[in-house]
């Protein structure tokens, strides 16, 4: 065997290679081999650690993103709906103005075709038509079925250029 110092059972490093065989060589192969697998596994493992808090972070900022994009959208439909309220109101009103426009127009006309006006109210009556004409004038993309418009120089002559056969009849005095 091998060379023996002072005491009987100790053994240097070499005598123990030597005595150790192919057997316990394998196994130190498999051992360096399964080391080697362990390392590869702890760095995958942290690659992908890596990845999943990068995934993370990346999620985190899409999501402060769309948490703005959401904001602002809800403002902007916030406002879209107050505006639509607001000309619904506008529409609801100005359609009431139309009809009661009609509405005058309609009597201005009945009164025309009677004969029953006054000077004072010709007067009255030309001044609210032309009222009416410069309200149409400019609001007229908005309002699409509104009466014509009268305007009366005198009850005679209005009368006899909306209703012609009526100029020939005789005029009715009080």
């Amino acid at each position: 065997m091998g060379a023996t110092s002072g005491s009987s059972g100790e053994q240097s490093d070499d005598d123990i290679e030597t005595e150790a065989g192919p057997c316990e060589q394998s196994t130190a192969a498999i051992d360096v081999k399964r080391i080697k697998r362990m390392v590869s596994n702890r760095e995958s493992a942290r690659r992908s650690r890596r990845r999943k808090q990068a995934h993370l972070a990346d999620l985190e900022q899409q999501v402060d993103q769309l948490r703005g994009e959401n904001s602002s959208l809800f403002k902007q439909l916030t406002d879209a709906t107050q505006q639509c309220k607001d000309a619904n109101m506008n529409n609801r009103v100005l359609k009431s103005d139309v009809e009661a426009l009609r509405a005058k127009v309609k009597l201005a006309e009945d009164m025309v075709a009677r004969g029953s006006l006054t000077p004072s109210l010709t007067h009255l009556l030309q001044n609210h038509l032309n009222t009416q004409q410069s309200f149409r004038n400019q609001s007229t993309s908005r309002v699409g079925n509104v009466s014509p418009t009268i305007t009366i120089g005198d009850a005679g002559s209005c009368a006899s250029e909306i209703w012609p056969w009526e100029s020939h009849a005789p005029t009715m005095s009080k």
